[in-house]
C-alpha cells in the first residue's frame, strides 16, 4: 500500500482540505490498518465525509481497519500535511513558499 496514494486520495475527497498523522500498517498478512485526521471546511459533513472515506479505503486499497478524526483548520505546528492541490500545481514548491518545512 503506498502511503503518498492514501494520502492523495483522502485529500481528495470532497470536503477534506488535507491529511496528517496518517500512518498506515500491517496487522496480519492479509490485514492493513489505517489511522489519520482529516482536515474538514464544514464539521457537520464529517459523517458523509467518514462514510465517503471508509468506501474509498476498503475499496481502492483494501484497508477495511480504519480510524479517522475530523480536524478544523490549524495544521499541526510540526509534521506532515497533505494538501489538495490541482494536477497543473504539481511542480510547486512547497519548501519555497512555507519556509522550508
Amino acid at each position: 500500500v503506498s502511503y503518498e496514494a492514501v494520502g492523495r486520495a483522502l485529500a481528495g475527497i470532497p470536503g477534506v482540505t488535507g491529511v496528517h498523522d496518517l500512518h498506515v500498517w500491517q496487522m496480519s498478512a492479509a490485514r492493513v490498518a489505517l489511522s489519520a485526521h482529516l482536515m474538514l471546511t464544514d464539521g457537520p459533513a464529517w459523517p458523509r465525509i467518514l462514510a465517503s472515506a471508509q468506501r474509498l479505503l476498503a475499496h481502492d486499497f483494501g484497508i477495511d481497519h480504519v480510524t479517522l478524526q475530523p480536524a478544523w483548520q490549524v495544521p499541526p505546528p510540526s509534521g506532515r500535511v497533505i494538501p489538495v492541490a490541482p494536477a497543473a500545481d504539481a511542480n510547486h514548491d512547497h519548501d519555497a513558499h512555507h519556509g522550508g518545512r
